[in-house]
């Protein structure tokens, strides 16, 4: 039964009672296994990639070089992400 999975005619019986601007809320919590999926395959790209950055960064860095160059490569990593 899926019904437990994706609440629709709870939420139907909630939203009757709500004004029109909870529906979009609401239908997120109505397919809530789509909306996470969604969240993390949007995630899974930005995650991958930091983590390969600082696998990277840390083979070809020394100890010595990591304290000095770390929190530039964090800086850039933010500058990049505003500029993307």
């Amino acid at each position: 039964d899926i019904s437990w999975l994706h609440p629709t005619e709870y939420i139907n019986s909630i939203a009757a009672g709500l004004p029109p601007n909870f529906a979009p809320p609401l239908a997120i919590f109505k397919n809530w296994t789509f909306a996470l999926f969604y969240t993390l395959a949007e995630l899974w790209g930005s995650v991958v990639v930091s983590l390969l950055f600082w696998g990277f960064a840390n083979e070809v860095t020394s100890v010595q070089e990591a304290k000095k160059y770390y929190p530039l490569f964090g800086l850039l990593a933010n500058v990049a992400l505003i500029f993307s």
